[in-house]
């Protein structure tokens, strides 16, 4: 009977929106709207002020505001969709899978845009320990170049920390919030690595 058994594991953490996101998120509406209104008024205002074509000998309003009546629409429907996808992109994931031992992290905008953070194994983490006050001189070291993080909060008290020197040979450390599963699992492959809390 084999001993090795193969390891899948997969975990989603929200971030919390930090305050400048929530306040992007209440603010964007109002600012687009009035940006929409004023767009519209000054459409209205253009096509009002051109005379018609051939009224009383003039031959009709100036090109250029022909142009920006035409434009007003679109440049409303564009900060609409602008103000859109500013609000939803404030919502961010992230997300841990853990494959014999490879670790992914993902990050993911507004549930649809994935963007790859890393991947590495777990056998190449120096440390890998809950983000405590015992560790501060591990977390705060001047050789660490790279700093990634991916866990709900900077304050979360289920936060974790691994070392490692990343693919380009740079000196990392991962912030992130491993579920009880996942320490079991890192604390099966690497346990002289793994710091208890």
């Amino acid at each position: 009977m084999s001993n090795n058994r193969d390891v899948f594991l997969e975990y989603m953490v929200p971030r919390k929106p930090p305050v400048w996101s929530r306040a992007i998120r209440i603010l964007v509406w109002p600012v687009v709207l009035l940006l929409v209104f004023v767009l519209l008024i000054l459409g209205g205002l253009l096509q009002t002020e051109a005379p018609a074509e051939g009224a009383e000998g003039e031959e009709g309003g100036s090109p250029i505001a022909a142009i920006v009546t035409m434009l007003t629409p679109l440049a409303a429907a564009g900060a609409l969709f602008g103000g859109w996808q500013l609000f939803i992109r404030q919502t961010m994931e992230f997300e841990y899978i853990v494959t014999n031992g490879e670790v992914d992290v993902d990050r993911i905008v507004a549930r649809r845009y994935r963007k790859r953070l890393l991947s590495v194994n777990c056998r190449d983490f120096e440390t890998l320990a809950p983000a405590v006050q015992r560790f501060h001189h591990e977390m705060d070291s001047q050789s660490i170049v790279r700093r990634i993080e991916a866990a709900s909060s900077p304050q979360s008290d289920k936060r974790w920390f691994a070392v490692f020197n990343d693919k380009k040979g740079l000196r990392t450390i991962l912030f992130f919030e491993p579920n009880q599963r996942m320490l079991d699992a890192f604390r099966q492959l690497i346990p002289r690595k793994m710091q208890q809390p």
